[in-house]
């Protein structure tokens, strides 16, 4: 019981050592609906601009039972990022995939995100580049909604303070109710990023 906790304790610890992902650029694709579905096993490649510190891309998908995402970057001929999301991410039309994190801007970059194996039809957000119609488009017909994301300035611990000061927690209270309520809040905290951390992934 004491390891679980001691484990929990750390793994909270961890997650508010680091900084929530934010939205660095996008490749200014609308993602208002479905204009076709896969069902995985294909791949769509786009040429975009890459900003300094991306350290994950949010791809315009959306399934029940999302497949095995992998996704490339590229430079001329060389790969400067890759990274990986495993298969069963939610119904969100919305998927992040962590990639390397880049320590320079790339100002033309081919992004090739590969699709696995789907066990359902898998929708696809993002602008057509052939006038087939829907049913009849493949994944590598469509420029998908992409935006590219990094990490903020600040960490959650450092974000603990402000939280006090909107909760109320800035202003006098019992010496003895204080710690309580101090440890309360870093409990909640602790829940809210690890909540958080996990909707970024879906």
């Amino acid at each position: 019981m004491i390891g679980a906790i001691v484990l929990l304790a750390v793994a909270i610890a961890v997650v508010l050592s680091r900084a929530p992902l934010t939205v660095a650029s996008t490749n200014f694709v609308p993602a208002e609906a479905a204009i076709a579905y896969t069902r995985g096993n294909a791949t769509s490649c786009q040429t975009t601009t890459l900003p300094q510190d991306t350290a994950a891309i949010r791809v315009a998908l959306s399934g029940d039972a999302g497949p095995q995402l992998r996704i490339t970057v590229l430079s001329g001929s060389r790969v400067v990022a890759q990274g990986e999301r495993p298969a069963g991410w939610g119904v969100l039309a919305n998927v992040v995939v962590p990639i390397r994190e880049l320590s320079y801007m790339v100002l033309v970059a081919r992004i090739c995100i590969a699709a696995g194996p789907a066990v359902d039809p898998i929708a696809v957000l993002g602008v057509p580049l052939s006038e087939h119609p829907p049913s009849r488009l493949a994944l590598k017909d469509v420029r998908l909604s992409l935006e590219y994301l990094r990490r903020g300035p600040k960490s959650w611990w450092s974000l603990a303070p402000s939280i006090f000061q909107h909760m109320g927690l800035g202003h006098a209270a019992s010496g003895q109710v204080l710690p309580f309520l101090v440890l309360a809040m870093m409990i909640a905290i602790g829940v809210l990023a690890v909540g958080m951390t996990a909707e970024e992934l879906r």
